[in-house]
């Protein structure tokens, strides 16, 4: 993804919110608040990236790395707010972003392993993390709160070396 693509990229997060609730943090009117500098910042910060995937030029999904900061954990990164619009689901989008994006963490040796965390309720995502090898090893009840609905999350691992 390119710094060109931060509107496309926060139009497609507002959809993802909108339509999902239950798996992103921020609401709608939090979202709409945010500038496309402040994505810009969000998503090509030190020791971050975005995978994006595009219909041509429309960008119909996403997944961001986030690595640690500090000195004993740089070791560790994030998969981080993957989305695939409801269009394009079911045709392997999302392994493909995913699986983009861990071979761009390969290429850094530092990088040993990824996380990420799902709501039990998202079969199809933990699907994909499974098929592409994450392993559950925790959970966290009542992770996100939207509305008067918790929802848990499954915490995933995936060993790179």
């Amino acid at each position: 993804m390119l710094k060109e693509d931060a509107a496309a990229y926060w139009a497609l997060r507002l959809e993802a919110i909108e339509r999902e609730p239950r798996s992103f943090g921020p609401t709608p009117e939090e979202h709409r608040q945010v500038t496309i500098d402040e994505i810009v910042a969000f998503l090509f910060g030190q020791d971050t990236f975005v995978m994006g995937a595009f219909d041509g030029e429309a960008m119909i999904g996403f997944a961001r790395f986030e690595r640690e900061h500090g000195s004993k954990e740089r070791h560790k990164g994030h998969v981080r707010g993957v989305y695939v619009a409801a269009s394009h689901r079911g045709r392997g989008a999302a392994k493909a972003i995913i699986g983009a994006l861990i071979d761009e963490v390969k290429t850094d040796p530092s990088i040993e392993q990824l996380m990420l965390a799902v709501g039990v309720f998202n079969t199809g995502a933990r699907k994909v993390y499974l098929g592409l090898g994450f392993v559950p090893f925790g959970l966290e009840p009542r992770a996100l709160r939207a509305g008067d609905e918790y929802v848990d999350e499954e915490h995933m691992i995936l060993f790179l070396h």
